[in-house]
């Protein structure tokens, strides 16, 4: 029951606020899990679309003529190619993005944690304050009950000692009384 109540020390707002953390902790943490994948992604298409420009070998003009045979079809093979590398350029400028969101979302992430962290900290050090407010507590309530305890026992003991005169009260006045009809 004690872990129960300690829990509420702080107040239920501390709970909530480690429950909203741990939730923004999950979403960063999954933000991030995503933005690796996708970063993983593009690395390795883009591996592959080296690897495919490399081994089709080379992209001048002057080559691309010699296969082709005809100006027109150069200027559709260098136009073609002209937009493949827009296309990998447009793919490279992707990735690095990816690659900065990803270093973004693991900054956040190590914050949001440390964060956390802190939080847990500030709570412990509160709980634990608490704790010794409530031991302190409960020392003084100790300490009023011997005293409320002794100060029981000395009324009995004072309700005794008046009944023990009440009684002696009464014998006194019986035997005045009694010496008081022999004289008549």
């Amino acid at each position: 029951a004690d872990e129960d109540y300690s829990i509420f020390l702080c107040g239920p707002q501390a709970m909530y606020n480690f429950a909203d953390k741990e939730i923004e902790i999950q979403v960063a943490t999954e933000n991030y899990n995503d933005a690796v994948a996708r970063e993983s992604e593009q690395y390795d298409s883009m591996k592959v679309r080296i690897k495919y420009l490399y081994e089709a070998g080379t992209t001048d003009l002057v080559s691309i003529y010699m296969e082709t045979g005809s100006i027109s079809e150069t200027l559709t093979k260098a136009d073609y190619v002209e937009d493949l590398y827009e296309y990998d350029r447009q793919m490279l400028i992707d990735y690095q993005e990816t690659a900065r969101e990803v270093q973004q979302l693991k900054q956040d992430l190590e914050m949001e944690k440390d964060e956390l962290l802190t939080m847990q900290q500030e709570y412990e050090l509160e709980q634990q304050y608490m704790e010794e407010v409530i031991d302190e507590l409960k020392s003084i309530s100790d300490s009023y009950a011997v005293e409320l305890s002794a100060a029981k026992n000395q009324a009995a003991k004072y309700a005794e000692k008046l009944k023990a005169q009440n009684r002696e009260i009464k014998r006194l006045e019986a035997e005045k009384k009694a010496e008081e009809e022999k004289k008549k």
